[in-house]
């Protein structure tokens, strides 16, 4: 099976930006222009609870950050992006009228990424703090399921939804 980053973002949003590259007064000027109006679900944690989202988020990609370093990454940011493996129903659902970027996951260096099982910020508020993975873990875990992320997904249905990806290099994002 053909593995795929799947990156969603609702239509008023920017493709593949990270709201915690922004100094606070100007991530909470940007919350408040997403949220405002917005129907989108995943536009929820941009309303009166952001400034505790924001700081939560930040802590969550501290944290990854130096678990990959750990792992053998050599993140090129601080902050990553977001993308799932495969197509997520949960997180179509989440982002309502949304665009889809895709990269195929065959192009992306090992050391550029890391991998979750479910939401990243999520494992680290449940301290699951060693469910961090690198693509070559993640291949390995995969063949226990014939190579289907959503068999693994399937086996692990009380754990998570989706397996999240972090993109740590914007190199793939560019069209140069």
């Amino acid at each position: 099976m053909k593995l795929y980053l799947v990156n969603y973002r609702h239509k008023d949003s920017v493709p593949c930006k990270s709201i915690t590259e922004l100094p606070l007064e100007e991530a909470k000027k940007l919350a408040k222009q997403l949220y405002s109006g917005s129907s989108c679900k995943a536009h929820r944690r941009f309303g009166v609870e952001f400034e505790c989202y924001y700081e939560d988020r930040c802590k969550a990609e501290h944290w990854m950050y130096d678990m990959f370093c750990e792992l053998g990454g050599k993140p090129e940011t601080k902050h990553p992006y977001y993308f799932s493996i495969q197509p997520s129903e949960a997180l179509s659902e989440n982002y309502g009228e949304h665009y889809v970027i895709q990269i195929d996951l065959d192009e992306i260096a090992d050391n550029d990424i890391s991998f979750t099982l479910g939401d990243s910020m999520a494992l680290y508020y449940t301290e699951k703090l060693n469910q961090m993975f690198t693509k070559n873990d993640l291949l390995k875990q995969l063949e226990l399921y014939d190579n289907d992320v959503y068999k693994m997904l399937g086996h692990n249905k009380a754990q998570a939804a989706f397996i999240e990806a972090q993109l740590w290099n914007d190199k793939y994002l560019r069209n140069d």
